[in-house]
């Protein structure tokens, strides 16, 4: 397969040098929109990784959750607890649906960026909502929303979560000035 760089040197001599230089400069343009756009396979698998997690967390399908994580993910959830490995997040998985969050519903999950650290690392950042999370009093809460970051490697052509950061949106008030 030949890249751009080479098919920019066999056109050195045939075509204006500035209209190589915009060609080039609206194929990386191109390129750029596509991941921007979510047209990317990659960056759509990603995404389908993060709605499977979101449904199978919801399903309290354990099975399906474990199989989006790498052997060695590693978590801190919202409630600042953490697990490492495939098995040790499940288990806290099952902890908190037993306690805070029995019956809670993640009303979403949206992926507002997703950052490509190597073709197969990518860093993701997604907003969540979640309905149903009871207090330490066992009286209902109000719906929570706030931030995931997401570690998705790929491996053997699969994209799987090998770290998550889960981040409340807490604002946190100052004194007035």
């Amino acid at each position: 397969m030949r890249t751009l760089r080479h098919i920019e040197q066999s056109l050195r001599g045939i075509v204006n040098p500035k209209l190589i230089t915009m060609l080039t400069l609206c194929s990386a343009l191109a390129t750029a929109t596509s991941y921007a756009a979510g047209t990317d396979p990659d960056a759509d698998a990603i995404r389908a990784v993060v709605e499977q997690r979101r449904i199978a967390g919801n399903a309290e399908d354990t099975d399906s959750y474990a199989r989006l994580l790498t052997p060695a993910a590693d978590i801190v959830s919202a409630t600042g607890r953490s697990a490492y490995g495939r098995e040790g997040i499940i288990q806290l998985y099952v902890e908190q649906r037993s306690g805070a969050y029995l019956g809670a519903i993640i009303t979403s999950t949206v992926v507002t960026r997703i950052k490509f650290v190597r073709p197969d690392v990518a860093v993701v950042d997604a907003d969540f909502e979640l309905t149903g999370v009871r207090g330490r009093d066992g009286n209902p809460m109000a719906p929570i929303s706030g931030l995931n970051t997401f570690i998705l490697t790929k491996e053997n052509g699969q994209w799987l979560i090998s770290s998550i950061r889960g981040i409340p949106r807490t604002p946190i008030q100052g004194p007035r000035q």
